[in-house]
């Protein structure tokens, strides 16, 4: 018997496919965390300690750092194991990987749950309907993960591996997510 090769994959279609893996985990955790805290609750009150424009925070974080985290070692071991072709491995050590993840859950915690405040406060509601916080909590969940996984994932290989089609145009917590992960890494 012979051995056989590990499969080896392109560093984009590594980050394509590690970035779908990361939203619909993240709109996983997003929407089981939602029925957590809000299940039986309609409407959802907006504004307070624990209500829902606060829930972003704890959610921004905890995806800004897993979303970088989990696939960033993922990642570093698919390198070492030569999985995916043209990167070093060595180049990212493990504490560059847990200080991105910091720096980006950080970022995300503040930027992009200032950011849904915003929208929130201009909307002018004070309590959503149940079904429509729980669409935009799983939303979010999945974008916000794409995009830290992508960013995240794109800096690691030394490239820009973010594709227009999945930033939304105007988002400022992509940009900002997206620069500190390029300085971090560059």
């Amino acid at each position: 018997m012979t051995a056989k090769a590990p499969r080896s994959l392109e560093p984009a279609a590594y980050a394509a496919r590690e970035t779908l893996v990361s939203a619909v985990i993240n709109a996983a955790l997003s929407v089981g965390f939602f029925l957590l805290v809000f299940g039986g609750v309609d409407p959802v009150p907006t504004w307070g300690i624990g209500n829902y424009a606060f829930d972003f925070v704890p959610q921004s974080f905890a995806i800004g750092l897993m979303a970088t985290l989990v696939p960033g070692f993922l990642c570093r071991s698919a390198l070492i194991a030569g999985r995916i072709p043209g990167g070093s491995p060595l180049a990212i050590g493990p504490g560059s990987i847990v200080t991105r993840a910091l720096v980006n859950g950080f970022l995300a915690g503040s930027v992009g749950a200032g950011m849904c405040a915003a929208a929130l406060w201009a909307s002018g509601l004070d309590a959503l309907a149940s079904t429509t916080a729980f669409v935009l909590k799983f939303a979010y969940g999945a974008l916000l993960g794409a995009f830290v996984t992508r960013s995240s994932l794109g800096r690691m290989f030394g490239c820009a591996a973010q594709e227009p089609a999945l930033v939304a145009p105007g988002w400022i917590p992509c940009a900002v997510i997206g620069t500190s992960t390029y300085a971090l890494c560059n």
